[in-house]
C-alpha cells in the first residue's frame, strides 16, 4: 500500500520527501486502488489523520491519535484502512 503524506504529516512524524519510495507505479489500475492520500488535521483540540483513497475516494478518519501513535504511525493507517473496508464489506453482507 502507498500512502502520501502531506507536509503537515510528514513533518509531525518527522520524515522527509526524500525519503519517501517513488510513486510512479501506483499511478496505473489495479495499483491505484492500494494508493492513499494522508493529511493531518485539527477538529477541536483532537488531531486527526485523513486518509483519502486515490481512486474511490473512500476516506477513513483516525480521531485522536496521541504521541505515541505517530511513532507507529504506518501500523495505524493500515489497520484503519483495513478496519474501514472490513466494516463496509460486513454492511453490504447485512443488505
Amino acid at each position: 500500500m502507498l500512502t502520501q503524506c502531506t507536509k503537515v504529516l510528514l513533518d509531525r512524524i518527522g520524515l522527509k520527501e526524500d525519503e519517501l519510495h517513488d510513486r510512479d507505479d501506483h499511478l496505473e489500475l489495479p495499483n491505484r486502488f492500494i494508493a492513499w492520500h494522508a493529511h493531518l488535521i485539527n477538529i477541536g483540540r483532537k488531531k486527526a489523520v485523513i486518509l483519502v483513497n486515490n481512486e474511490t475516494k473512500n476516506s477513513v478518519l483516525i480521531y485522536g491519535p496521541v504521541k505515541k501513535d505517530f511513532s507507529n504511525i504506518k501500523n495505524l493507517i493500515h489497520d484503519a484502512i483495513a478496519e474501514a473496508i472490513l466494516l463496509k464489506f460486513e454492511s453490504t453482507l447485512s443488505l
